[in-house]
Parts: structure tokens; C-alpha cells; sequence
């Protein structure tokens, strides 16, 4: 394979990869060009998985897209060993194997801009432009040339050598290049050979990465809630294929309806199919649930599938309608899955109406990573007024990034927890944990974070 060469657009992307784009159109782009990006390492924090980045990190090409863990947006594009690919520019050739990136040549290439500053701690020039930093390393005999300001550009150092660009980061304007605990080691590209693509690594290693997706701890950015995680990409609205808003607050109303506050889509239990479609539009999946297991507690058949080939609720290309199941004269639960709301919608196969939500938060190291956007949703709680107000007050919600000790305080300890053990094999976290309360299920992982709600209403 040879060296991939990817746009340069400071401020706005590298490549197919745009700043503010989510994570799952982001692997999206890797699955659809797996010629150029053949290896990724998906690293994240398995104990306190908002607590820093998400990052994709592509070892053979030198480089990682940094996304916010809250939001799961991209907002940074760290370039750590230019040598392994081609940044064009323009018409013009940043840097790679065959062209020397020195001072003088990136200065030509991007044009003007106001003069940098020098790290002595890191040893490293930065040169910034809106969107977009560049760190010059400068050789240990040579910090007596930088130790008073100064608006001279250092095209050539006074042994006739010319400092060489070493690390290239496309942020969002207005933030800074790189978080305060990175500052400090911006030049360790230059002394390391693989630079931070070798220390992600071995975290990696260090953390229980597994090489395709590491739980390891890559730490890029400071968590800030997800609140002003949203307030940081509020210039940079995402609109998904369907149409649907990424990440859309929904707001639900227990044992009654969920509620769409951008659209104003309202299901409720007891809807029809007809009337989810009409609200939501055609779901990006169909088929029918069965659950043998838990019929063993409920003292019902295993469910069989519906001989009826007329149902409303069952798309014919369904891999589930291919299955086997033992006969019963109960008919099965139906589901629809919309991915891009990060949402399931469960009928009833009675009477063929809504009877679950099931939410889904899409935290790392779960099976079903990057099937569902992370859906944002604000579930009030059980003593808070019925008549919320248009800013409910954020201490009386369970939202996707509550953890367990705030559900009990909002809802009280739960009852006797059922342990889920589905796909445990599959789970950088193990077994799930089942908390029950009136017209609500959270499924909670080891380290405390919610990995689904599941909305029911109850007698």
C-alpha cells in the first residue's frame, strides 16, 4: 500500500474526517475505506469512560481523531508523525516521506500568520493558525536563541539547520490546540520515534487494550459535562441521513410517553405502528424478539414467529425472521430499532402496539458500540412535578451520563438486581446489573454508568 495522502483544511478536517462530525459517521468513513485506514486502535477510559477522550487512533499512518466522551463528537485531529503520510495543502505538499518539512517550506505553503511561541519546558515552537497549531521542536543547543521574546520567525538556526514541523492539531476555533496535561510533552514526538502513537499504544497495552479496541486510558481532553460539552458544538448543528438531530434531547414522561423537544414527536404506550411511523418515519431495523430465557420466570413458552406474512411490524429482510424458534401460541414482541436516535421501540404481539422503549447510552466496550448514537434523554424523577418546567432543574434527571449513585438518590436502591450475563464474553465491563422501579429498568455496568433504560408502563 503506499502513503496515503489526506487534505489539510486547518480549522475544519483532515481527509474525509471533518471537526464536529460524530463518532459513528467517523468509523463509518474507516469501513468505507479500509484500503487507506487498514489498522485503528479505539482507545477510551474503561473505569471513567467520560472522564477523557474517545480516540481513534490510526498507528500506521500517525495520527487520532480525539472525540468529546460525552457528546461523542470529534473535536480535535492530532497528526503526530507527519512522516507517515502525505498533508496536501492546496495544490502544494505539507510534508511526508518526500518532501522535508522545515520552517521555510510549511511558512510558504500556509502563508503568513502572527509570530508563535516557544515552550521551554517542551523545547517546541508552535506556530498557530485560526483552527490549527504546528510544533517546531528545537534542538536542546539552541534555547539561548528563544529565551527572550521575539516577533523574528526561526526559518534557520544559527548552525544553518532549519527547524523541522514535527505535529500538526486541527481543533474547533476557539479552543486551545492542546489540553494543559499535553502541553508539557508537545515536543516528545520529536524524541520519540512513533511520538504519542507509541505512548497510546502502550497504554493501551498497560489498560487492557485488546488492539482493535482498546480499553486503554488516552487522555486528550478534560471532560466538562454534558451540557457544555453540547454548548461547545452549538455552532456546528449535525442533522443525521434520515433527518433525524444528533443527539436530540428526549424527554421522557414515565408509564405515559417519550417527547422529542427539537421535532415535538410524541409516542406513547398504546400507540399503533401507523403512528410511531408517522411520528418517526421508517425505522433503520424490524424484527421480532424472543426471550426463551426470560420466559423460565414469566411461565410462558419460549414465543414463536408469527405465520402471518401480512404483519406491519416485521420487515421480510429481517435476519430474525430467518431464525428457528420452538412453536408457542403466543406471539412474539415486535422491535424497532432507530439506530440514529439511539432508541428501540417494542410491540406488543398481542395487540401490536407500543409496550417498551428501550434507551441506549453507546458507551465503549459494549457489544452493540456504534450500532445506536447515544441517545440523550432527561428522565425526571419519580417525586419531581408533573408539570415540568422548560428547564427542569438538571439535579432531579437521570440523563445518559448519570451513574448509579444518582439514580438511588433520585429513585431510592432498586429492589433485588437481576444480573445480565448476555454477551458477557463480549463486555470490556462483564456482566450488567438490572434495577427495577415503576415504569422504569436501568442496566448498569460494573464501574457505575448506565448502558440502557428501559421504559415501560406498568399496572
Amino acid at each position: 500500500m503506499g502513503i496515503a495522502t489526506l487534505d489539510l483544511r486547518p480549522g475544519a478536517g483532515l481527509g474525509p474526517f471533518s471537526l464536529g462530525m460524530a463518532l459513528c459517521d467517523a468509523l463509518a468513513e474507516v469501513e468505507t475505506q479500509l484500503g487507506v485506514f487498514d489498522s485503528i486502535v479505539v482507545n477510551y477510559c474503561q473505569q471513567e469512560p467520560l472522564a477523557r477522550d474517545i480516540v481513534i487512533a490510526f498507528p500506521h499512518l500517525g495520527f487520532r481523531l480525539c472525540f468529546d466522551p460525552h457528546v461523542q463528537r470529534l473535536h480535535r485531529i492530532d497528526v503526530a508523525d507527519i512522516s507517515r503520510l502525505h498533508l496536501r495543502f492546496g495544490a502544494s505538499l505539507l510534508g511526508g516521506p518526500m518532501q522535508a518539512p522545515t520552517f521555510a517550506h510549511v511558512y510558504s505553503v500556509l502563508g503568513p500568520t502572527f509570530p508563535g511561541a516557544y515552550n521551554t519546558e517542551a523545547s517546541c515552537y508552535t506556530l498557530a493558525y485560526p483552527g490549527m497549531a504546528l510544533l517546531f521542536p528545537i534542538p536542546a543547543h539552541h534555547h539561548h536563541c528563544f529565551q527572550q521574546p521575539s516577533q523574528d520567525l526561526p526559518m534557520q538556526l544559527p548552525d544553518g539547520s532549519a527547524p523541522r514541523l514535527s505535529r500538526v492539531v486541527l481543533h474547533l476555533p476557539g479552543e486551545p490546540p492542546l489540553p494543559a496535561h499535553d502541553r508539557a510533552c508537545a515536543a516528545g514526538v520529536a524524541r520519540d520515534g512513533d511520538g504519542v502513537m507509541a505512548d497510546a499504544a502502550a497504554q493501551g497495552q498497560r489498560e487492557g487494550g485488546d488492539g482493535g479496541r482498546g480499553v486503554g486510558a488516552l487522555e486528550c481532553g478534560e471532560g466538562d459535562g454534558l451540557g457544555r460539552a453540547a454548548e461547545r458544538f452549538a455552532a456546528l448543528p449535525l442533522v443525521m441521513a434520515n433527518g433525524a438531530v444528533y443527539m436530540e434531547p428526549l424527554m421522557v414522561q414515565p408509564g405515559e410517553a417519550i417527547l422529542f423537544s427539537h421535532g415535538g414527536q410524541r409516542i406513547a404506550f398504546g400507540d399503533s405502528a401507523q403512528d410511531v411511523w408517522s411520528e418517526l418515519g421508517r425505522p433503520c431495523f424490524m424484527g421480532a424478539k424472543h426471550h426463551a430465557a426470560k420466559a423460565i420466570h414469566t411461565a410462558l413458552a419460549p414465543p414463536a414467529l408469527s405465520s402471518s406474512p401480512a404483519s406491519p411490524l416485521i420487515h421480510p429482510s429481517s435476519p430474525s425472521l430467518a431464525s428457528s424458534a420452538p412453536l408457542s401460541s403466543s406471539p412474539p414482541d415486535y422491535v424497532w430499532s432507530y439506530y440514529t436516535r439511539g432508541l428501540d421501540i417494542i410491540f406488543s404481539g398481542q395487540g401490536y402496539e407500543v409496550s417498551k422503549f428501550v434507551l441506549h447510552t453507546n458507551l465503549p466496550g459494549q457489544p452493540d458500540f456504534n450500532d445506536y448514537v447515544k441517545c440523550n434523554f432527561r428522565i425526571p424523577a419519580p417525586r419531581a412535578p408533573a408539570a415540568a418546567p422548560a428547564l427542569p432543574d438538571p439535579s432531579l434527571l437521570v440523563t445518559p451520563d448519570s451513574k448509579w449513585g444518582h439514580v438511588q438518590t433520585l429513585f431510592g436502591g432498586g429492589g433485588r438486581v437481576a444480573i445480565q450475563t448476555a454477551g458477557a464474553l463480549h463486555r470490556a465491563f462483564g456482566p450488567t446489573f438490572v434495577y427495577g422501579f415503576r415504569h422504569v429498568a436501568f442496566e448498569v455496568l460494573k464501574n457505575g454508568h448506565i448502558c440502557t433504560v428501559t421504559l415501560f408502563k406498568a399496572p
